[in-house]
């Protein structure tokens, strides 16, 4: 509840949005509506990307002339790099977490 409610002090949004985030992070609130709390505060804080990441756009290939579409991110702290955007993978590990979490309870 403090999540929620510190989420939307930050910044309202909308429900499609929420569904729409909640898509790009490859989560299906269908099937995970307990999981709208997590979209709705990544969608309230306002920053794009976690503390000590960065992100490029991949150039246009010189020889196919393919325009660069993709972006890399990459964290100066680490020096982990990649193509996923960081929130993707910890909404991933919160994921994995809650459902572990819930296996426990249910057993």
């Amino acid at each position: 509840r403090q999540i929620r409610a510190r989420a939307l002090r930050l910044k309202p949004c909308p429900v499609p949005t929420i569904y729409v985030a909640a898509t790009a992070l490859d989560m299906d609130l269908t099937q995970e509506p307990e999981m709208a709390f997590l979209v709705e505060f990544l969608m309230s804080s306002g920053v794009e990307l976690p503390a000590g990441w960065e992100v490029q756009r991949v150039p246009a290939d010189p020889l196919t002339g393919e325009k660069g579409d993709r972006w890399n991110f990459s964290n100066v702290i680490s020096g982990n790099e990649g193509t996923v955007h960081p929130y993707r993978a910890e909404v991933l590990t919160v994921r994995i977490q809650v459902a572990r979490r819930t296996a426990e309870i249910i057993e």
